[in-house]
């Protein structure tokens, strides 16, 4: 007849072993737990395995965003997404980030050609007052327009990438000149001359195509 194993074990619940060597493990079989003892070689660890599945329940919970997975739309508000989460592509998308975006359902991207019969607002990006000496590079990626206070003399950098940003320049008591490093154009960039008068506002019109950069200025009084 084979021998039987048993681990330490109890059936009086609320009972833990008092101490266990490493690679000992113990059971409360009245508490559905689990003993053993932790790499410290001092601390008792326990699990109680019969909870497993409340466990697992609460973690579905809203307290954790993933419960009422049966209604999707309560779903996505617990995981904080909008209804574009289960939007289908070719279908609902042209709807649902406002209708003719290009070909009935087709998404942007490099490879459509679209047509947009439809306008668009933004919010432009704010460069702020660059420090006297410093050295700005305008970056596309925070939007096509953008806008600064000149207040000391300082040096716009031609953008890293090819692009179109429009830069509102707004002079305060103390601009200074701002020298544009980088760029290929006549002197002074044609358009408008910039002048540092206090409160004038001009439209640095920069455009990079095929890595060539340019600039314009236009006066705005």
């Amino acid at each position: 007849m084979p021998n039987v194993v048993k681990l330490l074990r109890s059936t009086a619940s609320g009972a833990a072993p008092a101490a266990l060597v490493s690679g000992q493990i113990a059971i409360n079989e009245a508490d559905g737990k689990i003993f053993w003892l932790d790499a410290n070689g001092v601390t008792i660890r326990s699990v109680t395995l019969k909870d497993l599945d409340t466990i697992v329940a609460a973690k579905l919970a809203a307290a954790s965003n993933l419960s009422d997975l049966s209604n999707a739309a309560t779903a996505r508000n617990n995981l904080g997404l909008s209804s574009l989460a289960t939007t289908t592509p070719g279908t609902g998308v042209a709807t649902a980030l406002g209708a003719n975006i290009g070909a009935a359902g087709a998404l942007i991207t490099a490879n459509n050609t679209n047509n947009f019969t439809k306008g668009f607002t933004v919010t432009p990006n704010n460069i702020g007052t660059p420090a006297a000496s410093s050295t700005v590079t305008p970056d596309p990626a925070l939007g096509n327009y953008q806008y600064l206070t000149n207040n000391a003399a300082f040096t716009l950098a031609a953008p890293s990438s090819d692009c179109a940003i429009d830069i509102l320049v707004t002079n305060g008591s103390t601009a200074g000149a701002i020298t544009l490093s980088g760029f290929t154009a006549p002197s002074g960039g044609g358009g408008d001359t910039y002048a540092t008068t206090n409160a004038n506002r001009y439209l640095l019109m920069i455009r990079r195509i095929n890595s060539v950069a340019t600039y314009a200025w236009k006066a705005l009084q």
